[in-house]
This record gives structure tokens, C-alpha cells and sequence, in this order.
């Protein structure tokens, strides 16, 4: 994700990666699909992404958009991984050690 990206270019680039060459003619219907679950998105739903488990949550901010919350539920991940005893490292910032990700998109559905 990038600050003012659109929320549909997100998930295009999101499905692009994703789906196999066969699939590919459907990534307009998905992405479409995608920003009309978003808009009207009231219960958390999971997904598997990477070999990770992830749960997101998306909730609406009156007067500001919609707020996104994703949660790694992936089994077996150690703590060490999660929170690195040696702190952070060159790049790192205090976000790349939070376990839920935020996302604020405004009414337009850009990211904010």
C-alpha cells in the first residue's frame, strides 16, 4: 500500500500477482467486486496471502472514510519473529513491529 494510492489500484496490483495467466481477463470484475465488499464491509473475513494468515477487519469513520485493520494469524510464528530481541534494524521502524496493520482510506477510497 502507498499513501493517495487508490484502494482499487491496490487490490489490481493485488490480483495481478496473485492469479494465474488464465485468470488474468478477471481481474476488472475482482478488483470492481473487491472496492464493493470494502465499501459495504461490516464483519472481518481471512485470507491467506504469501503463506500468511491474515484476518482483516474494515470499519467506517464518519467524516473521514474507512478504517482497515489486518491481523497476521498465521500458526507457529515465534515470538522472536514477531518482536526481534536485537531491536530495530537499518529500515525499520516501530510499525514493522506491530502485529495488526492500519489503513485509512478517505470517502474517495484513497488511502490517506
Amino acid at each position: 500500500m502507498h499513501i493517495g494510492e487508490c484502494y482499487a489500484d491496490n487490490l489490481r496490483r493485488f490480483y495481478r500477482e496473485r492469479l494465474k495467466p488464465e485468470e488474468q481477463h478477471l481481474v476488472e470484475r475482482y478488483v470492481a467486486e473487491g472496492v464493493a465488499r470494502h465499501r459495504a464491509q461490516l464483519q472481518p473475513f481471512s485470507f491467506v496471502h504469501r503463506g500468511r494468515s491474515i484476518r482483516v477487519a474494515s470499519l467506517p469513520v464518519a467524516g473521514v472514510g474507512r478504517i482497515r485493520l489486518w491481523r497476521d494469524e498465521t500458526p507457529d510464528r515465534s515470538l522472536a519473529e514477531v518482536l526481534p530481541s536485537s531491536g530495530l534494524q537499518g529500515g525499520e521502524s516501530l510499525f514493522d513491529l506491530i502485529a495488526d496493520g492500519v489503513a485509512v482510506a478517505d470517502p474517495d477510497c484513497t488511502l490517506t
